[in-house]
């Protein structure tokens, strides 16, 4: 997925892959939420990030109610150690950020 975000490239295609949480429910339920933590090649963060109608991640529809959709969401370094943490193993999150403080 290619997406500017305040003019800034964000590429699943080129960004290095860290590791992914997903929530305990199925993919087609509506509190469904998978992330995914990407570096950029110039160091940068994001999530990509895909959710179910009851999840932050939902879109209005035309005609009433929501709908689920993926976005991406540019994280700065400490959003992404913070998002890490709490989502990650401490074996991944070492391997990615190094030591905790």
């Amino acid at each position: 997925m290619k997406k500017y975000i305040n003019n800034r490239l964000y590429d699943t295609d080129t960004a290095f892959e860290i590791d992914t949480y997903e929530n305990h429910y199925y993919d087609f339920d509506c509190r469904y939420v998978k992330e995914t933590l990407y570096q950029k090649q110039n160091g940068g963060w994001f999530l990509l990030a895909q959710g179910g109608s009851w999840t932050k991640y939902r879109q209005p529809r035309k005609r009433g109610g929501f709908s689920g959709s993926t976005v991406i969401v540019p994280l700065s370094i400490d959003m992404a150690k913070d998002w890490a943490k709490a989502h990650l193993s401490p074996e991944v999150y070492i391997l990615t950020f190094g030591f905790i403080a």
